[in-house]
């Protein structure tokens, strides 16, 4: 299955200067078709983050997401969210993901979901130190067999595909918008997550948007918290 991640705010720069002896002269930045998407990626995993976003539908009750990203023991790091309805205690789920940083590269080898299911990686592929506008690929795929996931029992002792992926697309001229997606897709139930980072030419974490969404037989849907 699928799973996507996307965020935004509007951000651009424009230099200008003046020559000697009264003729201007302006340079202006062109347009940017190339960031740096390990670093940021990297940046997550071993110095951490916290973003948090909202939903109000149209009954204007307000959900409000925290995603925070959680670097533990050597090589692991977390992401956990937290869903916090209008006032109510919030609800937190946890998967963690395993990386191997080879000199700079970042590459995903090992997995496990926020029911402490672990998953068997099949395909593993270093997120690239730069990429262009319009890419994206797969980060890891695999198998995880559910010894409990928590929503559905007749789900448990079956074997659900994972995936973890990104793309990356122009916000405007000189910011760009990473997403990670991360599916875990079985039999009854699928959910994903798309993590949206909005970033500039060197990397920077400009915003935020996440999409929250599942696939259940015939009731399928999607949240956007921006």
């Amino acid at each position: 299955m699928h799973r996507f991640f996307i965020a935004s705010i509007v951000f651009a720069s424009a230099l200008t200067a003046c020559g000697g002896g009264g003729s201007p002269s302006a340079s202006a930045q062109g347009p940017i078709s190339v960031f740096p998407v390990n670093s940021v990626l990297t940046k997550l995993a071993i110095s951490g983050g916290t973003f948090r976003v909202i939903n109000v539908d149209a009954n204007g009750n307000q959900i409000r997401l925290t995603v925070d990203y959680v670097p533990g023991v050597s090589g692991w790091f977390s992401r956990r969210q937290t869903l916090t309805p209008n006032g109510s205690s919030g609800v937190t789920t946890q998967e963690s993901i395993n990386f191997n940083q080879t000199g700079t590269l970042f590459k995903v080898i090992g997995w496990i979901d926020k029911n402490s299911n672990n998953a068997v990686i099949g395909e593993s592929i270093a997120l690239p130190e730069t990429s262009n506008i319009g890419t994206s690929g797969v980060l890891a795929s695999g198998a995880i067999l559910i010894q409990n996931n928590g929503i559905n029992t007749s789900d448990i002792g079956l074997t659900h595909g994972l995936s973890y992926s990104w793309r990356l697309s122009a916000v405007n001229e000189t910011t760009a918008e990473l997403c990670v997606i991360d599916w875990n897709s079985g039999p009854f139930i699928s959910n994903f997550a798309t993590d949206c980072f909005r970033i500039d030419a060197v990397g920077t974490i400009l915003g935020f948007r996440s999409i929250l969404g599942y696939y259940a037989k015939e009731a399928n849907g999607q949240t956007v918290y921006q």
